[in-house]
This record gives C-alpha cells, sequence and structure tokens, in this order.
C-alpha cells in the first residue's frame, strides 16, 4: 500500500504541515475496505499508515513534480472537520514527474478524475514493484517484500528415457517416446535378440 496526498496549492508541499478536510482524507479514490480499516485516523490506525511509503504530490494543472517521503504525523483539528498532516521527505536520486505520476493510471489504481482533485487517498498498490518500470527505486524499508513461500509444494518435473536394450527386445515396432526439448537423444542399437544358456 501507499498514500497519495493531492494538492492544488503549488507550496503546499514545502515541508511545512498540510491540512486536509476531513472528509477527503482516505475516503476518496480509496477501496472501501480500506477506509473502513483506516478512514477512523485513530492512533492505531494512523501509526499503521505512517509506516507505509508516501508520494505527495500536485494537482495534474500545477505541473509540479511529486515528491516521495513519508507520513510522520496525523492530528484531527479541534473542529473534527479537518486533518493535520506532517510529513518528511526522502531524497532520491530519481522520482517520477508530474507526467510520469498521473500517466500510471492502470499501475497505481489512479481514478479517471483523481488527478485534479485536492485529497489524501491510500492505494492498496505495491508502489515499490510498479516504480520499477520507471527506474525508480525505493528505499529498502519500502522494497517489496517476498511473500512466504513455506508449505508451498515444489513441482519438479523429471523424465526418464529407456533404451531398447534396457526395455527388452519387442518385435513390434516401437511407439516413439516422448522426449522434453532439452533431453540429451539416447542412441537406439538394434540388436538381435540372443537367449541366455
Amino acid at each position: 500500500m501507499f498514500n497519495l496526498l493531492v494538492t492544488a496549492d503549488e507550496n503546499g508541499w514545502s515541508g511545512q504541515p498540510t491540512n486536509f478536510a476531513l472528509s477527503r482524507c482516505v475516503r476518496e479514490y480509496t477501496d472501501a475496505a480500506i477506509t473502513e480499516r483506516f478512514g477512523s485516523l485513530d492512533e492505531a490506525s494512523a501509526a499503521e499508515l505512517m509506516r507505509i511509503p508516501s508520494v505527495f504530490a500536485y494537482e495534474e494543472g500545477v505541473g509540479k513534480a511529486p515528491k516521495f517521503g513519508r507520513i510522520t504525523g496525523v492530528s484531527k483539528r479541534s473542529n473534527r472537520m479537518e486533518v493535520r498532516v506532517d510529513y518528511e521527505f526522502i531524497n532520491l536520486p530519481k522520482f517520477l514527474t508530474n507526467e510520469e505520476l498521473w500517466s500510471m493510471g492502470a499501475e497505481l489504481d489512479l481514478g479517471s478524475w483523481e488527478s485534479p482533485r485536492t485529497h489524501w487517498a491510500v492505494k492498496d498498490v505495491d508502489l515499490s514493484r510498479e516504480l520499477l518500470s520507471k527506474g525508480v527505486l525505493l528505499p529498502a524499508q519500502f522494497a517489496s517484500q517476498r511473500q512466504p513461500t513455506a508449505g508451498i509444494p515444489r513441482v519438479v518435473r523429471s523424465h526418464v528415457i529407456i533404451s531398447p536394450v534396457e526395455a527388452g527386445h519387442s518385435s513390434k515396432p516401437e511407439s516413439p517416446i516422448p522426449r522434453p526439448h532439452n533431453a540429451i537423444p539416447v542412441r537406439r542399437v538394434n540388436r538381435p535378440y540372443l537367449p541366455s544358456n
């Protein structure tokens, strides 16, 4: 998962805390199951959201490149209608441009009308994996984790090829023995049958 925070303010990601309307936090352009899990923005939910990577973006029309980082604090304001978000940026050798971000709709689960909307969404997407196609490497703490393989059976294929000598003589023509494409050819030698004494 990753946080996507979008603002129309061209100075919105200056390092200072940013406020969002509560109705636009972890509700818009976010799966219902994720909203149910994190939408309350209580202490436990906020702690989980602070552990996942974050993209701090500008509305597409602003044209400024997004930044990468993490959320460091989430607090509801006294009137309960706004949410304050504290954050920090993490410098990367390469990150997305504004155009690259909004062109990755399918990969990042971006809605058709999401780019011109100030909001905070949470996407059920492996950000680290999807950004590899753009040559972007995230820090190890946010890198994709391998799925556990314990208990998953491995399928091992084996092929046995028996020569006519090993199989015994037969007067019937041999049926072709299927061979894998990488099998070592077996030289077949026809020898007369000699009964043992």
